[in-house]
């Protein structure tokens, strides 16, 4: 019974064990919820510190992606700008290699020109040269002495060689036919006067040629007329002042056309004058033909120029 009964007794004799956990402190049930409030404002006030502090790092992320964005902006402008600077370059390279290539092929087109000019008017002069020294030995072999008296003519009458048409107009010129030669020469004849009169002398020596016999002068048988007759007007003085221009009469005269056939060019090509030539005509031919050449040679561009030098063999 002792045994089983718990001793209230305190036993001296026997040792206490050591406490192994504080005993619990009874704490009032209002300072539990002040603190349980406290520990919820902190959490919220935490959870908004973290809320601003990550809404502050989104701002500066922004401006750092916004600053980028920038800087990459500005170095794609700049790098376009060079582009564009290289391309104005090359452009501007390329123009003016060009232009220098045109003003070089413009040298030596003006360059070609003048040497083909100079070659034709070296040509054209060479040709003028044989022309007036054929026509001047021409002239002093035949003409002179005809002039001199070297040569004498028969006094025989020669057979008349008369011209076709072709030859008269090669004579005369395409541009005037006979009948406006004639017209010419009577308008010049119509505006002759005689300012003086003389005699001939009687010591006139002429050169090879016979003395000149006039018939006999046949005067008017006046004894036929009677003096009844005669008309009684009397008529105004024809005494002239000394120096007094005396005028030409000439019949006036209808105008002469020309024909049409004579005024319009043909388009054929005309051929030399056949048959008796003189050394005049010859010339006066030879100096169209030179006349025609060098205006065909004005006509010529510089590629057919250049190439009637190559057949000529000038170039």
């Amino acid at each position: 019974m002792r045994a089983s009964r718990p001793s209230t007794s305190i036993d001296s004799r026997r040792s206490r064990s050591p406490r192994r956990y504080e005993p619990k402190r009874y704490s009032p049930p209002r300072k539990e919820a002040e603190l349980r409030e406290k520990v919820v404002e902190l959490s919220k006030g935490v959870a908004s510190i973290k809320e601003h502090f990550d809404v502050e790092r989104a701002k500066k992320e922004e401006k750092g992606r916004r600053k980028w964005e920038k800087e990459q902006e500005k170095e794609e402008a700049r790098r376009r700008e060079e582009e564009e600077e290289t391309q104005r370059a090359a452009e501007a390279a390329r123009q003016e290699a060009k232009n220098k290539k045109k003003d070089e092929k413009e040298k030596q087109d003006a360059l070609l020109r003048a040497e083909m000019k100079k070659d034709a008017t070296l040509h054209a002069a060479m040709m003028m040269s044989e022309i007036k020294d054929d026509w001047l030995h021409q002239w002093k072999t035949l003409m002179l002495p005809m002039l001199k008296g070297g040569i004498k003519e028969d006094k025989e009458k020669k057979k008349v060689e008369f011209l076709s048409e072709e030859e008269e107009e090669s004579e005369y010129g395409s541009e005037k036919s006979k009948t406006s030669v004639m017209q010419e020469l009577s308008e010049k004849a119509g505006k002759l006067c005689i300012t003086e009169k003389r005699k001939r002398e009687d010591d006139v020596v002429l050169d090879d040629s016979l003395p000149m016999e006039l018939p006999a002068k046949r005067t008017p048988h006046w004894n036929i007329l009677r003096m009844g007759e005669l008309s009684t007007r009397v008529t105004r003085s024809k005494s002239k002042t000394k120096g007094a221009c005396t005028p030409i009469t000439t019949r006036r005269k209808t105008p002469v056309k020309t024909p049409l056939a004579k005024v319009v060019k043909s388009n054929k090509k005309r051929s030399p004058p056949s048959g008796r030539l003189t050394p005049a005509s010859k010339a006066l031919a030879k100096l169209r033909y030179r006349d025609a050449i060098i205006k065909e040679l004005k006509e010529c561009n510089a590629d057919e120029l250049q190439r009637i030098c190559r057949e000529g063999g000038l170039h």
